[in-house]
């Protein structure tokens, strides 16, 4: 029997396969599309002990669990519990971005799908990114995506990039201001997104002193003159007024570089990816990821062209250096013509359905591969 056992945040993704949404756990089983699959969706969390009693009972053949279920998690439980029941099969489920795997070193009765690691060259075979299958599981509407893309890359676009933000960030914040340094607000689709609906809590005016190192004055005249432009063609103040993991296709389609900001910022040797590392292979656009100074390897590493020939990726020892290397890049942006962008984009097309292309089989490929581990244990 496969048991699933599954404690929702937030409800996601309705059943049909072929809705662009979040995967959550239960919709990952549906697509994998197992036989004997007993699903429980649990109303209150579970302690680290009644997970390893429920196992020690049922002794399920594989058993999928999410982060969530645990009232406490602590990212070594699922290793310790995976050990002490070497003949289940565990599927560890983690969609967010807050919690680091320590070590990554899973045996192999158990296989994580998850987006944050702290050394993602620990990680195996058994080691999945959630964003990653998230983003390429998204059955007829990349078949859209991809019919849209052939019938239109040719035409000249209105706009040079598109860079939405959501909540605030302190990084989020610095970025913007290199936008407007460098006088780029109105040349591509630039949104900061408030829907935090204030930067005034304490929390915020802390990490935001602290990043930017000012003093409750300076703080306070930064808020009074802070002003959030909005996406042109919406009144809705939500980054996720089409879906929240896809940029729209009338705003991808219409511009050439797609700028993102990862959720976390991080000067360590980890990586945590959010959807927004994979908005713009969805989208055909040219990529510039910020917020990471091993983000392009990681990506990279995972296939990606990340046109290095276009934008400076040369991986950054601290936060000065990731600041200014996004800021040349955007001063290319600013140089180059719509024109000679254009130019570049028809001449460098290919390489732009590639990284859709290879996204969307290779997410394909590991939902197989994670099927037959399943079948096979």
């Amino acid at each position: 029997m496969i048991h699933v056992h599954e404690y929702k945040e937030f409800k996601y993704a309705p059943s049909s396969k072929y809705d662009p949404s979040y995967v959550d756990l239960e919709r990952l089983v549906y697509l994998l599309d197992l036989p004997n699959v007993q699903y429980t969706e649990f109303k209150n969390k579970l302690t680290k002990s009644e997970i390893s009693n429920f196992v020690k009972t049922k002794k399920p053949r594989v058993y999928f669990l999410n982060a969530d279920l645990f009232s406490r998690y602590n990212p070594d439980d699922i290793f310790d519990i995976s050990d002490s029941f070497p003949e289940t099969l565990f599927v560890f489920f983690d969609h967010e971005t807050t919690n680091f795997s320590s070590g990554l070193e899973p045996s192999n009765n158990c296989i994580l799908i998850m987006n944050s690691f702290e050394d993602y060259k620990n990680t195996n075979s058994h080691t999945y990114n959630y964003y990653f299958l998230n983003s390429g599981l998204q059955g007829e509407y990349n078949n859209f995506m991809n019919e849209l893309f052939r019938n239109t890359y040719p035409i000249k676009r209105t706009k040079k990039y598109n860079f939405f933000n959501g909540v605030h960030k302190p990084h989020r914040l610095a970025c913007y201001e290199l936008i407007k340094k460098n006088n780029l607000i109105d040349e591509g689709y630039f949104s900061y997104m408030d829907y935090t609906r204030s930067l005034g809590t304490e929390n915020e005016k802390r990490e935001i002193s602290e990043f930017f190192g000012f003093n409750n004055d300076e703080y306070a005249k930064y808020i009074s003159q802070f002003e959030i432009p909005y996406l042109c063609d919406t009144n809705e103040p939500d980054p996720n007024v089409y879906k929240a993991f896809l940029v729209p296709p009338q705003i991808s389609l219409s511009s050439y570089i797609y700028i993102s900001t990862e959720t976390r910022f991080i000067t360590r040797d980890a990586v945590s990816t959010s959807e927004k590392s994979y908005k713009g292979f969805l989208g055909f656009n040219i990529p510039l990821i910020f917020g990471q100074k091993k983000i392009y390897k990681y990506l990279n590493d995972m296939g990606f062209d990340m046109f290095d020939d276009f934008f400076d990726t040369t991986e950054c020892v601290n936060d000065k250096e990731m600041f200014e290397q996004f800021d040349r890049n955007l001063k290319k942006i600013k140089e180059m013509s719509l024109q000679d962008i254009h130019l570049f984009y028809l001449d460098n097309f290919r390489r732009l359905e590639n990284n859709f292309s290879g996204m969307v089989h290779s997410a394909q490929s590991q939902l197989e591969t994670i099927r037959d581990i399943c079948l096979k244990f």
